[in-house]
């Protein structure tokens, strides 16, 4: 059997190559502050979508109106996706509603009503 080397100190806590970090492509929105407490706003207006700061939380992103009220998805729950809290902001901020439809084979849609 062949012997192995031992690990170095700094091979062995050594984390390997960074992974590649998820940015957000949607337009129209400009970040204000970066990590698990994440801010993003609507250009142009005072609506914000922010991450609630819990590391492992499975629904983290809420938007906020400019009268600083939550906006959230009509199940009573915040978004799981800031992709999903920014597209429910952005109809909240046309004057529409936010409609939730799900099913097995697709998963989770969201869509706009008139309110």
């Amino acid at each position: 059997m062949k012997s192995r080397r031992p690990k170095t100190q700094a091979q062995l806590f050594d984390p390997g190559p960074a992974m590649p970090r998820r940015t957000c492509r949607r337009p129209g929105w400009e970040k204000l502050a970066d990590g698990v407490a994440s801010v993003h706003r609507l250009v142009g207006t005072a609506y914000l979508v922010r991450r609630c700061g819990h590391p492992t939380a499975i629904w983290p992103y809420h938007g906020e109106r400019p009268d600083g009220s939550m906006i959230i998805s009509p199940n009573g729950r915040a978004f799981q996706t800031l992709d999903d809290a920014m597209l429910a902001t952005e109809i909240v901020a046309s004057g529409r509603r936010v409609v939730i439809r799900e099913d097995a084979k697709n998963g989770v849609h969201y869509s706009a009503e008139e309110a």
